[in-house]
């Protein structure tokens, strides 16, 4: 519900922009609770929004170094046992396979760049209407 308030297509933009401290999570749960009262969103609406984007997902990360696609036989010097290597991966961020380490690394760099003070951060997206045309989204 978030990410549609803000007008971000992508949940992972979201998800960025709202890391935010305890006293401010309050205020905003407040806030965003005033502002949905009167919102219903239907599994349907999330669904018809976002249902493409998570399909193409999801048949990324399925085919996501699968022995079909091709790939080599590693063998280990020591004892000769045989690993099989995938050449082909989804490159999908959210894919445990191609990315885990990568998230992780980014995450403790984002973490070692934070001042040692408290703050927040908030991250609104101007809607569409209001942006001018040549803004990208």
């Amino acid at each position: 519900m978030v990410q549609i308030l803000l007008g971000h297509s992508n949940i992972a933009t979201t998800t960025i922009c709202t890391h935010l401290t305890e006293p401010t999570r309050t205020s905003l749960k407040s806030l965003l609770d005033t502002l949905m009262a009167d919102l219903v969103i239907e599994v349907a609406d999330v669904f018809r929004r976002f249902a493409d984007d998570y399909l193409r997902a999801i048949a990324d990360i399925l085919a996501c170094r699968i022995q079909a696609l091709g790939g080599h036989l590693w063998p280990c010097d020591h004892c000769r046992h045989e690993v099989f290597s995938y050449h082909r991966s989804c490159r999908i961020r959210a894919c445990p396979k191609c990315h885990t380490n990568q998230t992780k690394d980014w995450l403790a760099d984002r973490q070692a760049e934070m001042l040692p003070v408290p703050y927040f951060h908030v991250t609104v997206t101007v809607p569409a209407e209001l942006q001018p045309r040549d803004m990208p989204c």
